[in-house]
């Protein structure tokens, strides 16, 4: 009887020594860093967001939308996407109603550049593909040329029937935004998360005529 509960000692406690091997491997596996290429290549999976000023916009001929093609700011914006996914997407899970039940999720996300503009709101709109995103939140971020580090707007912008946004930056640079799985409804009055609802009239501080945007290489 001695003899098998000592069997059965050491055998159990080589199975918690190889177990505590096992973690440690584990735990010293290098996750893959995807290279700049990967990144540029993965920013173009998704829905695609054919993004313009909506005609009857104030200014709407003063502003562009133009494609980013800085391929450092792709990549960055690779990162930002998983930060957005990843971390943003579990700040915002704690401002949700626990009745609803729901993980926050992104389930699209889109870069731009909006020229035109130096500071306050800009209305958007997101394309047809947009139209069946009605209701949905959207994380909205910005490349900050001076920090060289995207910030998330402090709302979350609501895409209404017509498939437009509104967003507002204090400056403004590349542009991401991410569709969230969620609406308005989703949110608890009382959380960190506000809705920044669509409006036709934005306001807005528009840059000179003949200012260009250096992050699209001009």
């Amino acid at each position: 009887m001695k003899n098998t509960k000592r069997f059965i000692a050491v055998a159990l406690m080589a199975i918690m020594m190889l177990g505590a091997t096992f973690t440690a491997m584990a735990a010293n596996r290098s996750v893959k860093e995807l290279t700049a290429a990967e990144k540029i290549a993965d920013m173009k999976i998704g829905v695609y967001f054919k993004v313009k000023v909506p005609a009857g916009v104030p200014n709407a001929d003063k502003i562009t939308i133009a494609e980013i093609t800085d391929e450092k700011i792709i990549a960055s914006a690779y990162d930002n996407s998983e930060y957005v996914a990843n971390v943003v997407t579990q700040d915002i899970q704690k401002s949700v109603k626990p009745e609803m039940n729901t993980t926050v999720k992104v389930l699209a996300r889109q870069i731009f550049d909006v020229q035109g503009v130096k500071s306050g709101q800009v209305t958007l709109a997101l394309g047809d593909n947009a139209k069946g995103y009605k209701g949905h939140l959207v994380v909205a971020s910005h490349y900050n040329t001076t920090t060289q580090k995207w910030e998330q707007m402090d709302k979350l912008p609501e895409i209404d029937e017509n498939g437009c946004i509104t967003i507002n930056f204090n400056s403004y640079s590349p542009i991401m935004i991410s569709v969230l799985n969620i609406s308005e409804k989703y949110l608890k009055t009382d959380g960190k998360y506000s809705v920044e609802k669509t409006t036709m009239t934005p306001q807005q501080v528009l840059t000179g005529a003949e200012t260009k945007s250096p992050k699209m290489g001009e």
